[in-house]
């Protein structure tokens, strides 16, 4: 329900399920379009499947290649490979928590990024 928020931001804790708001609606195109006139390298997403859809992929894909602003998509991986499905929500705090603790110049080179192009990558994050 927040919409774009700049670092300072408060955000009260609570349970919005978009889905069932009609928050689709609300927002239509004005969070992507918020992102992409900031027209940032990368749009670094850590989003859960059902907010996903906020960022209107399909229908910015020609701004987006326009700009070359690529999406990286972060899936969270066991050692075997296998993809986490359940409680990414605390995979996602941790690893944001993670990424401020320890910020480098680059955040691409703390996750090992290399960048070969594509507009929209996945980049696996090992838990241990």
């Amino acid at each position: 329900m927040y919409g774009v928020v700049r670092p300072k931001n408060l955000i009260g804790n609570y349970k919005l399920p978009i889905e069932v708001r009609g928050l689709y609606d609300f927002w239509g195109n004005k969070i992507a379009e918020k992102i992409i006139a900031e027209n940032p390298d990368y749009i670094i997403n850590l989003l859960p499947k059902s907010y996903e859809k906020l960022l209107k992929i399909r229908e910015n894909l020609e701004q987006l290649q326009e700009k070359n602003i690529k999406i990286l998509n972060m899936i969270f991986v066991s050692k075997n490979g296998e993809k986490f499905s359940h409680n990414t929500k605390v995979l996602r705090g941790k690893f944001l928590k993670n990424v401020v603790e320890n910020m480098r110049e680059n955040f691409l080179e703390s996750i090992q990024f290399e960048d070969n192009g594509e507009i929209i990558r996945e980049i696996s994050i090992l838990v241990e």
